[in-house]
């Protein structure tokens, strides 16, 4: 805040501006009440009449941060308003460093004024160097603060304590361990909403069931859909510690913003920091089905339309390219049906005939992959791939732990890499510390080289090798199932046009596929 007390009439030589900076921590606001009196007692001792108070409660030490107050205060000692700017401690005025507060004094000498610290019995009318070494050591301190809190959070996470803010609905922050606990008020709710999204009910009709219920959101008010996706990507859900990441922004500080992974420690390991809503494998298997569900576009992420026919997404018209849609007992371009002729001439075709056609040519491919297997074995990279895939929609947590190993063992194998630097090249650790340290290491990474061998992708394709089997559960499964398992194979479907009315050309022969890549 700004206040302004006096100067009417008043010659500048014995007007004084006040600058007060402030933290929002109490001990610093009990802090500023200190500073101010000291100030208004040093400026009455002196003669001097305050002519306006600048109050504002900012960091002293982040260039892009603004500080309107202090500029201000700055602006009207420069304009001749006062001659004297007072504070009562240099680490109050700036934490920037020896450059800022000197060039301000060069300003300040320039137009007759001054700047005096009460707290310190500092003028620099008569010595300008004090202030110039005591704002270099606010500068000091205010990195190694900044040092000591990324250090202490970084600290924190690893040792699976809660890193700070609101925990996640249906979690509690334990005072004694800092780590999550069940809400004993909306626990039971937030699993429901869990079973929910696992049984495959979309984040939409979730918030509908529970506005209709009356149960509040996280923040009081009614659920919408955005709040359960965000439970569902947040890997506090799970009882992991969050990772984050720094967004310069320009003129403003750093925004801390969360991202739908789960810290790892040096190892590349996932941290938890307590009991979730749902297990790790639950939460891998639910961000696969809220994603999707979701697109991206403009920066932001919004739901899908859910998909209630087989190729709806997945069949693209011949003709254009465009996507086909799914009408009545057919399959029409979608361009040609909203745009006209003139868009595109379009195709329509019997949603039986080329469902079943596509269902064979997967069924046909699921057969090759079989004798691929005999013919290429498990190295193949286009196997492998496809067990990527594949593994990701039968056990998505197997594929996160096995993602999770292998970053692990990639960050070993540096750190043995680095030791052997340090030893051999720059001589940095004794002969004992890098056996000690090596022989540690060399078993860490063979460790992790035999848990890595146990998730063998190419072992989950056994499943394919039976037709009948795989064709069974095919039919047995609902439509998004079934979904899944085309995209194991196949990116997108193109149907080609007919040759003219009643063409006999077999329905597998006008269809193209796009291989998943």
């Amino acid at each position: 805040m700004e206040t302004i007390e006096s100067g009417a009439g008043i010659a500048p030589e014995s007007l004084v501006e006040i600058y007060l900076r402030r933290s929002r921590h109490k001990d610093d606001r009990n802090m500023l009440a200190e500073g101010e009196r000291d100030v208004r007692a040093w400026a009455a001792r002196e003669g001097l009449t305050v002519r306006a108070v600048h109050v504002e409660e900012v960091s002293a030490s982040k260039r892009h941060v603004k500080r309107p107050k202090y500029e201000r205060a700055c602006a009207n000692v420069l304009a001749g308003k006062a001659r004297t700017l007072a504070v009562w401690r240099v680490d109050r005025l700036d934490r920037r460093g020896a450059g800022a507060v000197d060039s301000l004094i060069d300003e300040f000498k320039q137009v007759g004024a001054r700047m005096v610290a009460t707290g310190q019995g500092l003028d620099s009318s008569r010595d300008r160097m004090p202030f110039v070494l005591l704002a270099e050591m606010a500068r000091a301190e205010a990195e190694n603060i900044s040092v000591r809190t990324t250090v202490g959070h970084r600290a924190a996470k690893r040792a699976g304590k809660w890193p700070g803010g609101r925990a996640p609905y249906g979690l509690r922050i334990d005072k004694a361990s800092h780590r999550l606990a069940p809400h004993p008020d909306t626990y039971g709710t937030a699993r429901r909403i869990a079973d929910a999204l696992l049984a495959g009910r979309t984040p939409s009709l979730i918030a509908g069931d529970l506005n209709a219920e009356g149960i509040a959101s996280p923040g009081g008010k009614s659920w919408r859909a955005a709040a359960i996706v965000n439970l569902a990507k947040n890997p506090a859900w799970a009882g992991l510690v969050p990772a984050t990441e720094k967004v310069e922004r320009p003129g403003k500080a750093p925004l801390w913003r969360p991202v739908p992974e789960p810290f790892k420690d040096d190892d590349g390991q996932p941290v938890s920091c307590g009991e979730g809503v749902v297990t790790p494998g639950e939460f891998a298997r639910i961000r696969v089905l809220v994603g999707e569900r979701t697109r991206s576009g403009a920066g932001k992420q919004r739901g899908k339309p859910h998909a209630h026919y087989l190729l709806t997404g997945l069949l693209h018209c011949g003709r254009c390219g465009g996507g086909m849609v799914h009408a009545g007992i057919q399959y029409r371009c979608w361009r040609r049906e909203q745009l006209g002729s003139e868009a595109c001439q379009g195709i329509a075709t019997r949603a039986d005939r080329i469902e079943d056609a596509v269902i064979g040519a997967w069924l046909a491919q699921v057969d090759t992959v079989a004798q691929a297997m005999v013919t290429q074995g498990a190295d193949s990279p286009a196997l492998l791939e496809l067990a990527r895939r594949w593994m990701q929609f039968e056990d998505p947590e197997q594929e996160r732990q096995a993602k999770d190993t292998a970053a692990a063992l990639t960050a070993a194998r540096a750190r043995l890499a680095k030791l052997e630097d340090d030893h051999y090249v720059h001589g940095r650790m004794t002969s004992a510390r890098f056996d000690a340290l090596w022989a540690a290491t060399d078993e860490e990474i063979k460790r992790l080289e035999a848990l890595q061998a146990t998730y063998d992708p190419a072992s989950s394709l056994a499943g394919l090798a039976d037709a009948e089997t795989v064709r069974e559960a095919f039919l047995a499964a609902p439509v998004a199932e079934q979904r899944r398992y085309l995209a194991v194979m196949f990116d997108a479907v193109s149907v080609s046009p007919a040759k003219r009315p009643g063409d006999p050309t077999p329905m597998r022969d006008r269809l193209s596929y796009a291989p998943a890549a």
